[in-house]
């Protein structure tokens, strides 16, 4: 097998053929690019809304899209990283064939997942550049990828 890219850092190899360690995340993996990404994140927003406004008033008696609480947020944060930590993948990316994985190619830690969640803030609040990274880099990671040592890939 051979990689064009270090997944580590991105940089390009100089030479063309690379042998690939066994276990690690370069065996069999392919970076997931922008746009299935920002795929997964719209059907991932999209089951968001339609749970919210579903269990949202049941819980709390106020609609999921007037709420500006912090319990909205927390409902956010915990999809988002216990889907992460315990399968790898959100629904909406598991719906488009994509994971999250560390440096290893295993599910990110909880404490991986969280600072990763975390991270997303920072990407967007660059003005979406921190995404936008995931469309330039060749090993496809974004910000929050870098900041907490994960990768989307397709399998």
């Amino acid at each position: 097998m051979t990689a064009d890219f270090c997944f580590n850092c991105g940089l390009p190899f100089e030479r063309s053929e690379v042998e690939v360690v066994p276990g690690t995340i370069t065996e069999g993996a392919k970076p997931a690019g922008f746009w299935i990404r920002l795929g997964a994140i719209i059907v991932d927003w999209i089951i968001l809304l339609v749970l919210g406004s579903i269990i949202w008033p049941v819980i709390f008696g106020e609609s999921f899209w007037q709420s500006t609480s912090a319990f909205s947020y927390l409902f956010v944060a915990l999809y988002v990283v216990l889907s992460v930590w315990r399968f790898g993948a959100t629904l909406g990316k598991k719906l488009l064939g994509i994971s999250i994985v560390d440096g290893s190619g295993n599910n990110p830690s909880l404490a991986r997942s969280t600072v990763r969640f975390l991270a997303t803030y920072l990407s967007a609040v660059l003005l979406l550049l921190g995404y936008l990274m995931a469309a330039f880099r060749k090993d496809k990671r974004a910000l929050h990828d870098l900041i907490a040592g994960t990768y989307v890939v397709q399998k």
